[in-house]
């Protein structure tokens, strides 16, 4: 009789199957085996397929994909932060430019296309967003923000190139208003306090101090009496714009009593009036204005009225 075989001996050779199987014991000699070992009755759990690619295959950035930004540059959440941005409560699709070109302007083109813009700036950096927006019009998605500008600007170094623009564009307007806050600002688009803060902000304090005391020094040695009690009477903001409204009435004063002790002694006569309007080349009307400023209007006889005036009373025989 052959011997009965072990029943610790597998029922399949050892690597057969890639999962490792418990051994399965043969029945009892002579017992009927089942017609479905209880073991294998059961379905084997899929196992889990390795992925495609390992993590960390892709370590680099890929071809053709700008790097990020530098951290200091990234717009932090959740704190604050230098640049301030306040996300869309809504997506909106609008016509412009894109975000999407944002990538395009990380390549040297890109530097390029900024460097073109930052030359036309005719008031600030604002204008650059809408004009790339024009430039690239008819890519899908939001519109670039000066935020976009900003950081594609300090990537690529050329912050100075803007900021000499910028201080061009300052200086220039404020000679061309000869030294007026006010009027720059105007032409600037910012009120008089913006344009103070972007002034210091470029570094324009001493430049700008210098431009207008040019015209301060014009407006003070280098006019006439004529010219400087024009811009008294026609042109006081931009006097006190100057801080030199107090000084142009003081110089218009002292020539003034000059002329009046000159051609008058005690009470002021009609005779004298007259000589002193004359030596200071002023017509009637700018000369009552001048002695009304200074308060000085009563000390001063009238002019006789003219033949027009005297014709204006009664009738003959009327009562």
């Amino acid at each position: 009789m052959p011997t009965p075989p072990s029943s610790s001996v597998p029922l399949f050779p050892k690597g057969t199957l890639s999962l490792p199987l418990k051994p399965i014991p043969l029945p009892p000699q002579g017992a009927s085996a089942p017609s479905v070992t209880p073991a294998l009755a059961k379905p084997l759990p899929p196992s889990s397929p390795a992925p495609l690619f390992p993590k960390g295959t892709f370590s680099l950035p890929l071809k053709g994909v700008p790097p990020p930004p530098p951290p200091a540059l990234r717009p932090r959440f959740g704190g604050r932060s230098s640049t301030s941005h306040t996300p869309p409560t809504t997506t909106i699709r609008r016509d412009g430019g894109t975000k999407g070109v944002f990538a395009l302007l990380y390549e040297d083109r890109g530097r390029k296309v900024i460097a073109g813009l930052i030359n036309q700036i005719k008031i600030n950096r604002s204008e650059l967003p809408g004009r790339l927006n024009a430039l690239y019009q008819g890519m899908p998605g939001t519109p670039l923000e000066e935020e976009d500008v900003m950081r594609v600007i300090q990537y690529h170094n050329i912050g100075d190139s803007l900021y000499k623009r910028e201080s061009d564009v300052v200086c220039r307007n404020l000679l061309k208003q000869r030294g007026s806050l006010a009027k720059t600002a105007q032409k600037l688009k910012m009120d008089p306090d913006q344009l103070k803060a972007k002034i210091t902000e470029l570094g324009l304090d001493a430049e700008t101090s210098k431009i207008r005391a040019k015209f301060k020094e014009e407006v003070l040695g280098q006019t006439s009496f004529n010219e400087r009690l024009d811009l008294a009477l026609t042109r006081e903001k931009y006097l006190s714009d100057l801080e030199i409204e107090k000084e142009v009435d003081d110089s218009l004063r002292r020539e003034l009593d000059v002329q009046i002790s000159q051609w008058t002694a005690g009470a002021i006569s009609e005779a004298g009036a007259k000589a002193v309007r004359e030596a200071l080349s002023l017509d009637e009307e700018k000369f009552r204005r001048l002695l009304k400023r200074f308060g000085l209007e009563a000390s001063f006889p009238a002019d006789e009225p003219g033949p027009s005036e005297e014709r204006q009373g009664n009738g003959p025989g009327e009562d």
